[in-house]
């Protein structure tokens, strides 16, 4: 095969806990996932000269998690000459994971069209050194992550729907850590997972408005309050629950009643320049 397409899913963090440092200086988490439909695009075509980036941002290549990931399989497993063309959907410094999925997305393409046929503990191999998030982004869908990111299990969780804003303030993830380590320390509990892991606890609503929380999201909200100020919106339209994502600074919001939801968007997108309707999907990276 000489091409293939694919899109790539965000990620909502539903729950985010800061465990402490690994002996390796890396941080230990405690995490449930979820994949939603909104996507970035990319076409992976084989070419004649190493590695080449063609893209919507203005990211320097050397830089770029894409070239990060392709150059790790060209260094390791073959060396590879591609063309890759990613269209950016996801935004970007926004705690959706964007990145993280289009390195999984790379690793799922040139598996595919250099016929690799690499097992899913390679892929974690490579996923885990391109970052924490892309080893659940190859395989998305409703998860607990633990670990530095390569501890993944399925969970049971209802197919929410969402509003997902991302205001203009930016906040880059290794920038985050760094005010948390200064700032805090979790005092969160996450004895509930046992519930979801062995008991096989299906999450609702119920569950989420009960135990879910992310420890970055103090941090933020007192850095920018713009965080406040969107989860307010939300629940002055009728959110059931709202949190912010990741390191930020996207801020979500789930509804039972999708009636509310669209009420709800209507009102905001005049406000907010970056708001999406998202649902849940089971698939981190689909083939198209």
């Amino acid at each position: 095969m000489n091409k293939i397409s694919l899109k790539t899913s965000a990620k909502l963090n539903l729950f985010l806990k800061i465990n402490g440092k690994t002996q390796n200086n890396y941080h230990d988490m405690t995490m449930i996932n979820q994949s939603v439909d909104l996507y970035d695009f990319i076409t992976v075509t084989k070419g004649k000269n190493g590695i080449n980036i063609l893209d919507n941002t203005s990211i320097e290549q050397e830089t770029n998690i894409i070239y990060k990931t392709a150059k790790l399989i060209n260094d390791e497993i073959r060396k590879i000459d591609v063309d890759i063309k990613l269209s950016k959907n996801i935004p970007m410094q926004a705690g959706l994971g964007g990145g993280s999925g289009d390195a999984a997305g790379i690793i799922t393409a040139l598996d595919i069209v250099y016929d690799l046929n690499l097992s899913d503990d390679k892929k974690i191999d490579i996923a885990k050194r391109a970052g924490a998030d892309v080893p659940f982004c190859l395989f998305g869908g409703s998860k607990c992550v633990r670990g530095i990111g390569e501890v993944i299990d399925d969970v049971l969780c209802d197919e929410f729907s969402y509003i997902i804003i991302k205001p203009r303030e930016n906040m880059p993830t290794k920038d985050a850590f760094a005010l948390f380590d200064k700032l805090e320390k979790s005092e969160v509990k996450a004895d509930f997972i046992d519930e979801i892991l062995s008991k096989k606890k299906k999450i609702d609503i119920d569950f989420v408005q009960k135990y879910f929380y992310n420890d970055f999201e103090k941090i933020m909200e007192q850095k920018f309050d713009i965080i406040s100020q969107i989860k307010k919106d939300f629940y002055e339209n009728d959110a059931d629950f709202a949190m912010m994502s990741g390191s930020g600074t996207t801020v979500y919001s789930i509804y039972t009643d999708d009636n509310l939801r669209k009420r709800a968007y209507e009102k905001l997108k005049n406000k907010y320049d970056k708001i999406f309707l998202s649902s849940t999907t089971k698939q981190g990276v689909e083939i198209l």
